[in-house]
């Protein structure tokens, strides 16, 4: 009877477990399935901590978290918030903003992290939001990190308001320890391309900072300015790197003044021995969009795909230059696929200009083709400025496979190569060939070396032409050289 009582008894309880169970489930589901609510800081318990339940309209963790003007500073730089526990939130939005009519240096916003902290953002990351005359300054710092790891979701530093307003927005991360994004997409200007003209939108780095995303773009609105600075060791794996992409775009990529010892690694979004495209002022579309990725300052090691610097489809806006675009190196190591510099492509546009120079004062740049002035069947009439490509090798090693003029389909690009110092050799494995196209003008009398492997034949059919009158000329290395133009240089 005690065994048959036992067994009774115990069919209630597991039955009552059993409810228990399904209820916590439940709620567990409910509470995930549940839409995030937005927390506002106010800052109203005064310690400035993130852990205060006072400095919030509610209870951050899980939340879209927004920054609006409560507790901010007249002063940029001085903290605002304190995040001194590791705290995850879905969404992570500062719409401070300053009347740049009245003040534009007020309402900062600093957030501190501490040291042993991190903050991780599920969701998405925004700076910058709707409106005119406006203004946005952020800041966040400290010894601590800042995680924001959204796959599908995105970091945008931005702002959309009326065309001809001036919104600048600013992200500084300059003060902070560490800074990881995983992200479908990092975008410096207005996410809706055509909602606002004349917004600035800046991005600086931490100086430990590592980005994984399908594209990192850099002026991606109608008549923006957008700016990026790199810091001390950078990591970005992505697909595109895309710099003032479209109609009257501004787009500039600079180390940071003042770094030690600093260092970029570029790589596709698996990271590597995969390769990221990168377009400085390609698809522009007759409104002067201009672009600069400038290394000089810090040492790059990049695998890229395609590089485009100056590629324009044309317009009507009568503009001189449609795209205008500067890549420089000047130490450390690009290696890409394919280059051209100065296109225009098919368009029923008419009006076409393009302007792109390529630096390479120290380091190694290699391409396996390395394609001047293209003026493509289809692109129409040519701008009043034409399609001009210009390498200038000042320093270092141009390592390529074929150095060539691109296609000349009703106009005739101009293409300049001034050889001021450093060396031209063959890529890695494989001959080289210079096409008669691309004359090599010796500008300085310094040195000026041609550098074939072992085995391997270096051809040039362009004129090498001595500018100075007493340009010296080298060769390198146990392979071939052959000159096959009639030359002026001496060496």
């Amino acid at each position: 009877m005690m065994a048959t009582g036992s067994g009774t008894t115990r069919r209630p309880l597991r039955a009552l477990a059993a409810l228990a169970a399904a209820a916590a489930l439940a709620a567990m589901l409910a509470a995930a399935a549940a839409p995030a609510a937005t927390i506002t800081w106010t800052g109203g318990a005064a310690d400035k901590l993130w852990s205060s339940a006072g400095n919030w309209s509610g209870a951050p963790a899980n939340q879209d978290i927004r920054f609006e003007n409560a507790g901010t500073s007249g002063t940029a730089g001085v903290v605002t918030s304190i995040v001194d526990a590791t705290t995850t939130i879905n969404s992570l939005h500062f719409r401070n903003y300053a009347d740049h009519t009245v003040d534009p240096n007020s309402n900062y916003h600093t957030v501190q992290v501490n040291n042993g902290v991190t903050l991780n953002v599920t969701s998405y990351l925004r700076v910058g939001d709707s409106g005119n005359s406006r203004t946005t300054w952020t800041r966040i710092e400290g010894a601590g990190s800042l995680n924001v790891n959204v796959p599908a979701g995105n970091i945008d530093v931005d702002y959309n308001g009326t065309y001809w307003q001036y919104h600048p927005s600013e992200l500084d991360l300059s003060g902070l320890a560490s800074f990881t994004a995983n992200v479908a997409q990092l975008r410096l200007g207005p996410s809706n391309p055509y909602a606002s003209i004349s917004p600035y939108a800046t991005l600086r780095l931490s100086p430990d900072s590592s980005i994984t995303a399908d594209a990192v773009v850099v002026s991606g609105g109608q008549h923006n300015y957008g700016y990026l600075y790199l810091n001390e060791d950078t990591t970005i794996h992505t697909d595109t790197i895309s710099v003032a992409q479209g109609g009257y775009r501004r787009g500039y990529i600079y180390f940071a003044s003042g770094l030690t010892d600093p260092a970029l690694e570029i790589r596709g979004k698996v990271g590597g021995s995969s390769r990221a495209d990168l377009l400085i002022a390609d698809g522009a579309s007759g409104k002067g969009t201009m672009a600069t990725v400038d290394f000089t300052g810090g040492a790059v090691d990049a695998l890229l795909g395609h590089v485009a610097i100056a590629v324009t489809d044309g317009g009507t806006q009568g503009w001189e230059v449609d795209a205008d675009a500067t890549l420089t190196l000047a130490d450390g190591v690009i290696d890409a696929n394919t280059v051209v510099i100065g296109q225009a492509v098919p368009t029923t546009n008419n009006g076409r200009s393009a302007n792109g120079t390529l630096n390479i004062n120290g380091g190694t740049f290699r391409a396996g083709t390395l394609t001047l002035g293209d003026f493509q069947a289809g692109a129409g009439a040519v701008g009043s400025y034409g399609v001009r490509a210009t390498v200038n090798l000042a320093g270092g090693t141009l390592q390529v496979g074929t150095l060539r003029g691109g296609d000349e389909a009703g106009a005739t690009p101009t293409r300049t190569f001034n050889w001021s110092a450093g060396t031209i050799q063959n890529a890695a494995g494989a001959d080289a060939t210079i096409t008669d196209e691309v004359t090599l003008v010796l500008k300085t009398a310094g040195a000026h070396s041609f550098n074939a492997d072992a085995d391997r034949t270096i051809t040039v059919e362009s004129v090498v032409k001595d500018d100075t009158g007493a340009a010296g000329l080298t060769k390198l290395g146990d392979g071939t050289l052959r000159l096959n133009a009639a030359n002026t240089y001496r060496g």
